[in-house]
């Protein structure tokens, strides 16, 4: 029941003899997302995605961008950062890692595969474990708390869009965010666990915390939950035209 059904014409262009992506997502999380937007009208869109990696594909903020929308990059790992900064110059792209503490610095542990990279140790010690993909470096990286770069990048407001993807930390960054004074519309979150032989279960103490939070769930396609702001999808013109 919680599954939206995208019409046909948001994945494929109308001529035959013409291609044009219109997903650039795992799963074509940006296309329900661009379906939901563009149905209440919101034309003032901007993002926070978090995690980016790649910046133009596997990525669920590339279709926006190519929009003409705008907004801030967080990558930790700063040769996928520089990557990011040549493909989109137009956005903010900080090598950075969210905060999760007060500490000024934080271990990454970059693997030979980016996509694998994460902040966590215990989560490194596991992909690595599977022996296919090993540790490359471990790199310190600056912290920065959600609510400076809110204050700094977005007005002190919270973004319209917040992409989270930072491989087994996903959680400890929803729970660092003050929902009391910031409220994105729409949260895109990675709630599959990791492994090798896609047997992947889902990360259930995250949906039930962002649905304590108000939030609901618009879509989900196992990889990947879609949460909007319940207040906000339900009154968009109180909300999103401020």
């Amino acid at each position: 029941e919680n599954i939206v059904r995208v019409p046909y014409r948001f994945f494929f262009p109308k001529k035959r003899n013409e291609y044009i992506p219109r997903s650039y997502s795992q799963a074509g999380e940006d296309a329900i997302i661009r379906f939901l937007i563009e149905t209440i009208k919101l034309n003032d869109f901007n993002y926070l995605d978090i995690g980016t990696n790649q910046p133009n594909y596997g990525n669920n903020t590339y279709l926006f961008y190519l929009q003409g929308k705008r907004g801030v990059c967080i990558e930790p790992d700063p040769y996928m950062c520089e990557n990011i900064k040549k493909i989109r110059p137009d956005d903010s792209c900080l090598n950075v890692a969210v905060g999760l503490d007060d500490s000024p610095h934080i271990d990454f542990y970059l693997f030979d595969e980016p996509s694998l990279s994460t902040l966590s140790k215990e989560e490194a010690n596991i992909r690595e474990s599977y022996g296919n993909h090993k540790i490359k470096e471990v790199l310190q990286i600056p912290l920065v708390k959600l609510h400076t770069i809110f204050e700094k990048y977005f007005n002190n407001k919270a973004p319209h869009f917040v992409s989270l993807d930072v491989e087994g930390v996903d959680l400890a960054v929803l729970k660092s965010i003050d929902f009391d004074k910031y409220r994105p519309f729409i949260f895109c979150v990675e709630t599959c666990q990791y492994s090798e032989n896609h047997i992947k279960g889902k990360v259930n103490d995250l949906i039930d915390f962002m649905l304590t939070k108000n939030y609901f769930i618009y879509a989900d396609t196992y990889i990947n939950t879609i949460f909007v702001a319940k207040e906000q999808f339900d009154n968009p013109e109180k909300y999103l035209y401020l």
